[in-house]
């Protein structure tokens, strides 16, 4: 009787980098990444340290790889996400209002998340040029997005005026890290707070251009 081959089948090796990166990844969100030790990666990924430094050097490689996707997932996916949400929704659609309603929500746990990712990775980037050099490479490419995004909502709302791509890249930017410091007191700006003040914001900043 011919026995079936109950063998999984091989994995490639982008798939089993990527199996890796994920494992370091979920690692440094929940430890931080001064804690990470490929022994730790390999048995939390079912991967074997061999194996491991064949994709990465050594446990600098690995971590500049996990710290750059962590930059990517939480800092550059998130703005093309949003600007194919922009894109499909009918120009008519777009109110002061909405444009709050699509903001991220501060003290959700994956803005909160997201400004931990961001702390993690620019506090390691000073002693790790490689790092530096990448992640400068994709805050461009986040920079551009960003802008993208920004100047798509100005085309979906003719005959207002709304201030430079750049400048509101910037601002957005800095209410990112505002909100570090309120992760620190015990009374946060509420999303409901930040919700209004994003559509009395709107309504001013979004007037009729004048002839």
């Amino acid at each position: 009787m011919q026995q079936s081959n109950s063998r999984r089948p091989r994995r490639s090796a982008a798939e089993t980098r990527s199996i890796v990166l994920d494992a370091a990844v979920s690692w440094i969100e929940e430890s931080g990444s001064s804690s990470l030790k490929v022994s730790d990666i390999a048995r939390s990924s079912g991967v074997s340290e061999v194996l491991i430094y064949r994709y990465f050097s050594d446990r600098q490689g690995l971590l500049t790889a996990a710290l750059v996707e962590l930059w990517e997932r939480y800092m550059v996916h998130p703005i093309a996400d949003m600007r194919q949400i922009v894109a499909d929704l009918p120009n008519e659609a777009f109110t002061p209002e909405l444009l709050a309603n699509l903001a991220v929500q501060p003290n959700s746990e994956r803005a909160k998340k997201s400004r931990w990712a961001r702390l993690q990775v620019l506090a390691a980037s000073p002693e790790n040029p490689e790092l530096s050099a990448m992640i400068r490479a994709s805050q461009s490419r986040s920079n551009d997005e960003h802008e993208s995004l920004i100047e798509l909502i100005r085309l979906k709302m003719p005959g207002t005026h709304l201030t430079s791509p750049r400048m509101m890249r910037m601002l957005n930017n800095s209410v990112i890290f505002g909100f570090v410091e309120e992760d620190l007191v015990d009374d946060p700006i509420s999303n409901e707070e930040f919700r209004d003040f994003l559509i009395m914001f709107y309504h001013r900043t979004l007037e009729p251009l004048v002839d």
